[in-house]
């Protein structure tokens, strides 16, 4: 089981960029980390409440990190999940 959770905050748009990220941190650092990726089917199965998904992830993780692109500037979810990490 991995001992530290990092939320990775993106714009849906760059699911694929955030992914390779994950994919790459994960490889790095094995067994370490846990990436939460929201727009990854491993990080929220489908039928799950995704807001509480996303809360609860954003309350537990220890490292937030944020891929800024020209796609995530403005985006309501992005300031969203900046806002939540701030408050940790």
């Amino acid at each position: 089981m991995p001992q530290h959770v990092v939320f990775l905050s993106h714009s849906s748009i760059d699911a694929e960029p955030a992914t390779a990220l994950k994919q790459w941190l994960e490889r790095l650092f094995p067994g370490f980390l846990d990436v939460f990726v929201s727009s990854d089917w491993e990080s929220i199965e489908q039928g799950l409440d995704w807001f509480e998904k996303i809360r609860g992830t954003l309350k537990a993780c220890d490292l937030g990190l944020v891929l800024i692109t020209p796609n995530s500037i403005g985006r309501p979810w992005v300031s969203f999940e900046i806002g939540g990490l701030k408050l940790i």
